[in-house]
């Protein structure tokens, strides 16, 4: 049953097309430690992905007062990865500003050591100010 209650969960996702974070056994969490990055109830591959892509993505997951605090590729980080199918390549956010500017593809030629970690964090209002000129 708990498969099924996870393949639902994927599949809202999906449809929603919305970020979220697992930790390595696959339980959701708030993205503020480094957790693999899910969108659309699969994994983000990190083909062109660069810091700003990772800013503007912890923003479109949790807010606008949340910036990056770092992310990595996963190589071998858990045997989860293997459970989600890869939603999303070639992420390219170079000169967006919130998530609808980006752009990425869904055909991929990524494997699950190249998803996606990301940590966000909660910025001071000083890099607030600064983001948001």
């Amino acid at each position: 049953i708990l498969t099924r209650i996870l393949l639902f969960i994927q599949i809202i996702a999906l449809l929603k097309g919305s970020f979220r974070f697992v930790d390595k056994y696959g339980q959701p969490t708030d993205g503020t430690e480094l957790a693999l990055l899910l969108y659309g109830g699969g994994t983000v591959c990190d083909d062109d992905f660069d810091d700003h892509d990772a800013n503007i993505i912890c923003q479109a997951a949790m807010g606008r007062l949340y910036i990056l605090e770092a992310w990595e590729t996963a190589e071998e980080w858990s045997s989860i990865q293997s459970r989600y199918q890869i939603a999303i390549d070639n992420v390219n956010c170079a000169s967006a500003e919130n998530w609808s500017e980006c752009s990425y593809i869904t055909d991929h030629n990524c494997k699950h050591n190249e998803d996606v970690l990301l940590n966000c964090t909660l910025t001071d209002l000083e890099g607030f100010d600064n983001l948001s000129k």
